[in-house]
């Protein structure tokens, strides 16, 4: 008989059931939560690790291309100011400009205007061919162009702009404003109906403006630069000017459009892409999420600054392209962790019926699994419910650890891939992939840290430029795979010339080559200039349609014992001047600048 104030009779079963599996899911839940958010931590470490690569790849890039230039702009002034370059000797201002944009190829024009509203310069071809432009008396007022001899000079009329007035251009202008060294706004090329960035110097002569140097650089080569970064298939990265114009992005989007013949500049307001939209009204800053069109990306804004020119580079890599192989393997776990879970619960509910000693022990066995121990239960000689029971669990709990062991392993293979990834995109970056010897950025930073060195131990320090000679003639005549073998030869040259470990070679730059060297006399410095130049020469790579009949180099050598004063620009500066004096005096030669 049941009495009114009696509470109802519990289960055993409930009692043992209830709890247990409670715990157990907990332990999975929590397990499976642990693992999700230390993968996902880890793959955020290292996506923010490959933008700053990225960032920090972008800004030695933009600063060796505008630096070139500007750095050219500086070689021409100082050419007039040492009258080296005599703008009223045709042949001498003919040659100059030729001989500039020969050897730079990222270089579109080199060119000078005078306040008088005379125009002379050199421009390179689509084709690569190079033409000499001249604007004077003598054109009354228009801008003609001729294609160059192999000596440099002027030879057949190829193209004639009328009534050009390089006083009113975008580059004269702001330089003749800002009286110094300067950039440019993005403008389009009147040649190449392209955006084009000029940087400027004007050149005075007892504060008397005597004319504005200019070098020209056309922005395409920028959306190139992009599409190399490993941004993942939906990343994309874009750059947007002071003017909130679009300088260059990944995307499909024209940063151009053709208005009048001429070429403008898209501004931020008018883009068509909704991801690049979403992330300036955001106006993100370094390391930030943002969820656009319910897809989670990684936004990293970074400010770039040189000279009067300031930029913004963003770079957007959505996670999903970085984590969708491990949240496949992440839902195949689950759903065996959770139909194992269903068939060790069903067990489990057969054999309360029965006895609830062995259940005490299953449920100790499943605490110590809870913290990650896997303990296998001895099994009953009868094959009862009991057998099949800790059969199940030994079977269950075996494959939980093997699976949580596989999705570790997963997990740890997706994060070394990364950054292996990440590792061997450092490497790229220092090393010139088709010499194997370091390249600009390698040189910058060790040639610094050599300067530094000498420096603080009162040594010497040297530097080498070195360039071939003719080797525009000699890519023409045998190829661009005949003068990449040409450059592979002439580098291991180098290398064996140089007598210790600590001696720095690197690639500068298209056909130019760098040594930094320490703790050497003069003479010794000319005797390990001399040897590099010999041993090239001797190799008698054939180049017919040169003035030698085979490869020559001519060195540049600056060499200095008091630099506490000096930089690294500073040197090679002087260097590359000496190299320029080796070939105005006749090639094949070495000039030695003493500091």
């Amino acid at each position: 008989m049941k009495l009114p104030f009696q509470k109802p009779k519990q289960s055993i079963r409930g009692d043992l059931l209830r709890p247990f599996i409670i715990s157990f899911l907990c332990t999975v839940a929590l397990m499976a939560g642990m693992l999700i958010i230390q993968s996902q931590r880890m793959v955020d470490q290292v996506l923010n690790e490959l933008q700053g690569e990225m960032l920090t790849m972008l800004d030695r890039e933009l600063n060796t291309r505008l630096g070139e230039a500007m750095q050219l702009s500086h070689i021409s002034h100082d050419a007039m100011k040492n009258k080296v370059l005599n703008t009223q000797d045709q042949q001498n201002r003919e040659r100059f400009f030729a001989m500039m944009v020969k050897h730079y190829p990222n270089v579109t024009m080199a060119f000078v205007g005078l306040p008088s509203g005379e125009f002379y310069g050199a421009r390179r071809n689509a084709d690569g061919t190079i033409d000499i432009g001249r604007n004077n008396t003598s054109t009354s007022g228009h801008s003609e162009y001729y294609r160059i001899d192999k000596y440099g000079s002027a030879d057949s009329l190829t193209q004639v702009f009328e009534n050009f007035d390089p006083r009113i251009r975008p580059w004269y202008t702001s330089a003749i404003s800002s009286e110094g060294p300067v950039f440019s706004s993005i403008y389009s090329h009147f040649l190449f109906k392209e955006p084009t960035i000029t940087a400027s110097l004007p050149y005075y002569e007892e504060e008397k403006l005597v004319g504005v140097f200019g070098v020209d650089i056309l922005l395409t080569w920028l959306g190139e630069s992009l599409s190399e970064l490993p941004i993942g298939n939906n990343g994309l990265v874009f750059i947007v000017d002071q003017n909130e114009q679009l300088v260059a992005t990944t995307t499909e989007d024209d940063i151009f459009r053709l208005v009048d013949n001429q070429s403008v500049n898209v501004s931020i307001h008018d883009v068509d892409n909704f991801v690049i939209k979403s992330i300036l009204f955001a106006n993100q800053s370094l390391n930030k999420d943002l969820s656009i069109d319910n897809k989670k990306y990684m936004v990293a804004k970074m400010a770039y600054t040189y000279e009067n020119l300031d930029w913004d580079i963003y770079i957007a890599l959505m996670k999903d392209d970085f984590l969708e192989n491990l949240k496949v393997t992440l839902t195949w776990t689950f759903l065996l962790v959770a139909f194992i879970t269903a068939l060790f619960i069903a067990g489990t509910v057969v054999i309360v019926k029965r006895i609830v000693d062995p259940i005490i022990k299953l449920n100790d066995a499943t605490k110590k699994l809870e913290q990650g121990i896997y303990v296998e239960l001895d099994m009953d000689n009868h094959k009862n419910e009991l057998y099949e029971l800790n059969n199940s669990f030994n079977s269950m709990g075996g494959k939980i650890i093997h699976h949580v062991e596989i999705l570790k392993e997963e997990v740890a293979a997706r994060t070394r891939e990364l950054e292996e990834k990440n590792q061997i995109l450092k490497d790229l970056s220092y090393t010139d992939q088709l010499l194997h010897i370091g390249n600009r950025r390698r040189f910058d930073e060790s040639g610094s840290f050599m300067l530094e060195l000498a420096n603080r131990s009162n040594l010497s320090f040297t530097i080498m430029m070195l360039d071939i000679d003719d080797f525009k003639i000699f890519n023409d005549t045998y190829g661009h795979v005949e003068g990449d073998n040409c450059l592979i030869k002439i580098a291991s040259s180098m290398q064996a010339s140089l007598n210790r470990k600590t001696d720095l070679l690197a690639r500068y730059g298209g056909e130019e080559f760098v040594v930094a060297i320490t703790h050497l006399t003069m003479e010794q410095a000319i005797e390990r200039a001399e040897r590099i130049r010999k041993s090239i020469e001797n190799m008698k790579i054939e180049n017919l349609k040169s003035e030698t009949g085979y490869i020559t180099v001519s060195i540049g050598i600056a060499f200095v014992t008091a630099h506490q004063d000096l930089t690294l620009e500073q040197l090679v500066r002087e260097a590359d001047q000496a190299m320029y004096a080796a070939k105005v005096n006749g090639k094949n030669r070495y000039e030695i600048s003493e500091i």
